[in-house]
């Protein structure tokens, strides 16, 4: 809620064009962008290592390595408050901000937040070997994406690489 309380606070000043409003967060910061992203008065957002979303997941074929131990109710977390009850309801582009070695904003949790988007305009930038860090490129990109977005500016972004794998039993 305080999230969306800036908005409207922000949409009220006279130095603020309410028509370029941008959202973003970092860590925690990450999760209340996803769940502020779904107000339809922003014009971009961009969660930086948090906000990717089915963190009660355990990794693929590690059994017990998610969060939900002791949750008492991990499909009611999932409905409400995890990222992925908001990604299906975006309407303004996004830029997933994240490493490669994050503990929270897990690397393929990011793809599949991503995925849940009712669009596609969408890019993922991942700090390759850290850990819940940005790197200097991520900030300019950050600042890149919003003078894109918000300000209208022609700016060539790099594109989020396209890959898929295809098995075939032999």
């Amino acid at each position: 809620y305080a999230g969306r309380r800036a908005i409207s606070f922000l949409e009220e000043q006279p130095e603020v064009d309410p028509q370029r409003i941008g959202f973003t967060g970092y860590s925690m910061g990450g999760n209340i962008t996803s769940m502020v992203a779904i107000d339809a008065r922003l014009k971009a957002v961009g969660p930086m290592v948090g906000g990717s979303g089915f963190i009660m997941d355990d990794f693929p074929g590690l059994a017990h390595t998610g969060r939900a131990r002791g949750f008492q109710n991990v499909d009611l977390y999932n409905r409400t408050i995890d990222a992925q009850a908001y990604w299906p309801h975006v309407k303004c582009p996004v830029l997933f901000l994240s490493a490669s070695d994050d503990f929270h904003a897990v690397f393929d949790n990011v793809y599949k937040s991503a995925n849940l988007l009712p669009h596609d305009d969408w890019c993922v930038s991942q700090f390759m070997h850290y850990n819940h860090a940005l790197g200097p490129q991520q900030w300019i990109l950050l600042n890149r994406w919003f003078d894109r977005y918000l300000k209208g500016h022609s700016i060539d972004l790099p594109k989020t690489v396209k890959a898929s794998l295809k098995l075939e039993k032999t």
